[in-house]
């Protein structure tokens, strides 16, 4: 994990500079996601352009595209609701939280946020990846006897 930034506290490695940031979206009932995600699909069929809303080179894909393709009376209760969530998938310089408002506000969604922040811990001892290891002296000052 190198080149990695960590954490405020130094014990988890965030997500590379670049990776693009994204919304979570929840579409209403019947909504969907357009296959080649610029648009959302009403339950009549008709499309929804988010229009000059979004940077340039922003796109909207189904969280399991699979799922969101299928006839929804062929899903059971668990794959139905998954396919009603859909990512928003901005270009890297962006904030997310910035469009959190107006994309909550469209037509067909029912919920927006951003997704969890998710980090592994860092790993002692890796460059750029946490705190220094410990001292390997014990309390008494004598060496510990663990291999290195």
């Amino acid at each position: 994990m190198t080149n990695a930034s960590l954490s405020d506290d130094g014990t988890h490695g965030l997500a590379p500079s670049g990776t693009s940031p994204s919304l979570v979206l929840r579409l209403r009932d019947g909504w969907r996601t357009d296959p080649k995600g610029r648009h959302l699909v009403s339950p009549d069929g008709e499309t929804v352009e988010w229009g000059d809303v979004l940077p340039d080179g922003s796109t909207i894909v189904a969280m399991v595209p699979e799922l969101a393709e299928a006839p929804p009376g062929s899903l059971g209760p668990d794959d139905r609701n998954l396919a009603h969530y859909a990512h928003v998938i901005l270009p890297a310089d962006s904030d997310g939280a910035a469009y959190l408002t107006t994309v909550e506000a469209w037509e067909g969604v029912e919920r927006a946020e951003l997704p969890p922040q998710i980090s592994l811990p860092a790993t002692p001892g890796v460059a750029g990846s946490g705190p220094p290891p410990a001292d390997p002296t014990s309390a008494s000052g004598r060496q510990s006897r663990r291999p290195a």
